[in-house]
């Protein structure tokens, strides 16, 4: 039996296979994770987390990430949950008031904070507090 294919059948055949493998898989398992975080004793009004895997600990995959809304977040809103393993939280704050100099979250309440936390579950919920330190100072105008 003898097949012939010609051009338009060779690049039908591999736009198939290239488009068959897009469809598996897209990376590893992430991990849906809620919670809460409070910064002096009040729900952070708008921030953000990033859950980054801890190389140096034997975490990889990629970054998880949730914006923080009045006080809670999710990472199914962003669809970019952590993977399990090691990891190093970030977490950012803002007063959540709007101005020109800052944009729509308004001025920081606190430097970037990090901590390291261990992520095992598929569905996790974690209440962060973020503890006191120095407020950063806002540039003259």
């Amino acid at each position: 039996m003898n097949i012939n294919f010609n051009l338009p059948t060779l690049l039908f055949i591999s736009m198939t296979i290239g488009l068959m493998a897009c469809e598996q898989a897209d990376g590893p398992s992430r991990n849906r994770i809620t919670g809460t975080v409070q910064f002096d004793g009040k729900p952070i009004p708008y921030g953000e987390i990033k859950f980054t895997p801890d190389a140096k600990n034997g975490g990889s995959g990629p970054q998880g990430q949730a914006m923080i809304v009045d006080g809670k977040f999710d990472t199914a809103e962003l669809k970019k949950g952590p993977t399990s393993g090691p990891h190093i939280i970030e977490i950012s704050g803002y007063d959540g008031v709007p101005n020109e100099e800052m944009g729509k979250w308004g001025a920081p309440l606190f430097f970037p904070y990090k901590t390291e936390l261990s992520i095992e579950n598929e569905n996790s919920h974690l209440d962060l507090k973020v503890p006191p330190g120095p407020k950063p100072e806002l540039p003259p105008l």
